[in-house]
């Protein structure tokens, strides 16, 4: 299925199709409002979404040093995504 199918499927509005790009890449967090789409569509539970994107900030943060840390973390925009 691609990124964009999923979007669709999962009700992400047209303006924000590109978050699920983003997500796929590292560069955004998969939020809870996104983890309930997610779930409600592939029957894949909310934490399961929740917990993968909070064993992937561990990964950052404990691998990355300050470069891997999430975008929000001393920065202006909480929550916006991952730096790389």
């Amino acid at each position: 299925m691609s990124q964009y199918r999923l979007a669709k499927n999962i009700g992400v509005p047209a303006r924000c199709i590109n978050s699920i790009n983003k997500i796929v890449k590292g560069k955004r967090v998969i939020t809870t409002h996104t983890a309930l789409r997610l779930e409600r569509f592939l029957k894949m539970s909310v934490q399961l979404w929740l917990n993968l994107q909070s064993h992937y900030n561990l990964e950052i943060m404990e691998g990355g040093g300050s470069a891997g840390l999430p975008i929000g973390m001393g920065s202006q925009n909480p929550g916006r995504g991952l730096k790389k």
